[in-house]
């Protein structure tokens, strides 16, 4: 004879109780996880959009969430874009930039190098056909401070009313802003990029609230008090 023991509440078996409630548990850490991931990207994005200029700069950082599957947890993921912004972000966290070759310097333009499309400082190569002129190696004066090894001057311009380099045309030469030599490019052996991208405090905070934010969608589900 074979004796069957099993427990009712409110028409359910023990075994369909235990299921339901493990089932509204993992409901509970998905928002919990979900709410986390969101709020940890928003964060971010709005520390990227005050931090640096461009409207598309917060999108730099983007996230994904997974909700549980069968015996998988759910997951909430924030990375970079694409590669590009992997990079971008990656130098901001306080990168050493190199020179790609040995024996090279890398050139730190100046605010007196034009924009290309208003975007990216010219290249020393676009600064020489832009102005027509090719760029004059300065060695660093002996005894200056700073990192310098030299500099990339133009000789033949001048700087406008704008304040921006121009032609020495004739008319401006008649003006009295003849040629001067003006600074375009600091050569540098290495630059350190300074550390305006800083993830790490923003996730751990939005790590340690997981639990109440797990206590917020239990309350929501009427689990919780």
């Amino acid at each position: 004879m074979v004796v069957r023991i099993g427990m009712a509440q409110a028409g359910q078996s023990l075994t369909q109780h235990v299921r339901q409630f493990g089932d509204a548990a993992r409901q509970v850490v998905a928002a919990a996880v979900e709410g986390a991931t969101i709020g940890a990207r928003d964060e971010l994005r709005q520390q990227l959009g005050s931090r640096f200029r461009g409207n598309r700069t917060p999108t730099l950082v983007t996230a994904k969430f997974y909700p549980p599957r069968d015996d998988k947890p759910p997951v909430g993921w924030i990375f970079p874009r694409d590669a590009t912004a992997n990079r971008i972000l990656t130098g901001h966290r306080g990168a050493l930039i190199e020179p790609k070759k040995p024996g090279t310097t890398l050139a730190i333009p100046t605010r007196h190098v034009p924009l290309v499309r208003g975007r990216r400082p010219m290249t020393p190569d676009e600064v020489q056909r832009h102005f027509g002129e090719k760029l004059d190696l300065v060695p660093r004066p002996r005894g200056s401070t700073g990192r310098a090894w030299g500099m990339l001057v133009l000789r033949q311009q001048t700087v406008g009313r704008s304040g921006k380099v121009r032609r020495a045309t004739p008319g401006r030469r008649r003006q009295g802003r003849g040629p001067k030599m003006i600074v375009m490019f600091f050569l540098v052996p290495a630059v350190r990029l300074p550390a305006r991208y800083k993830p790490e405090a923003v996730m751990q905070n939005w790590q340690a609230l997981l639990p109440s934010l797990a206590d917020r969608a239990a309350r929501a589900m009427g689990l919780g008090r």
